[in-house]
C-alpha cells in the first residue's frame, strides 16, 4: 500500500512538471522591440544595443545586435514593460594579431561616446503591446 502510495506520488509530481503548471519562472510582461541606430546620420554597421531597466528594478536586461543600423530584440519575448536606460556601442575590427586568428577572436574598437553607452543618460519607456519601434538618431 506505501509502495502504491510513493507511485502515485511520483506519477502526480512527474506529471505535474511536464505539464509545466510551475511555469517557466518569468510571468514578466515583454515587448519586441525593433528599429534602426544611426551616428550623425550613418547607420551603425555592426554594434549592439541594451535595454537596462531603471535602477531599483528586478526586471532583467535586454538586448540584441545592431547590424546596417536595424536591430530586434525578440528573444524570450522581448523587452519588459517599464522604463531603461538605453546603451549603444558600434564597433569596428581592428586588424589580427595572427593570420589564423578566428573572426570572433578579433578584437574590436568602440567608435560611440561613453555618452552612448558605459555613461548613457538615454532612457526610453515601454509601453505594454505586441510589437514597439525605437530609433535613435544618435549624434555628437
Amino acid at each position: 500500500m506505501v509502495q502504491t502510495f510513493q507511485g502515485f506520488i511520483l506519477f502526480i509530481l512527474v506529471g505535474v512538471l511536464l505539464c509545466g503548471c510551475f511555469g517557466s519562472g518569468d510571468d514578466i510582461d515583454r515587448v519586441v522591440v525593433s528599429g534602426t541606430v544611426t551616428y550623425n546620420g550613418e547607420p551603425i554597421a555592426d554594434g549592439q544595443i541594451r535595454f537596462v531597466p531603471n535602477y531599483g528594478s528586478k526586471l532583467p536586461i535586454s538586448g540584441g545586435p545592431i547590424t546596417d543600423g536595424n536591430y530586434t530584440i525578440k528573444m524570450r519575448g522581448g523587452v519588459p514593460v517599464g522604463t531603461h536606460r538605453i546603451e549603444i556601442n558600434s564597433f569596428r575590427k581592428l586588424e589580427k594579431r595572427y593570420p589564423d586568428q578566428p573572426e570572433e577572436m578579433v578584437p574590436k574598437e568602440q567608435l560611440l561616446p561613453p555618452k552612448f553607452n558605459e555613461e548613457s543618460e538615454l532612457e526610453r519607456e515601454v509601453p505594454a503591446g505586441r510589437l514597439l519601434t525605437l530609433d535613435f538618431p544618435l549624434s555628437d
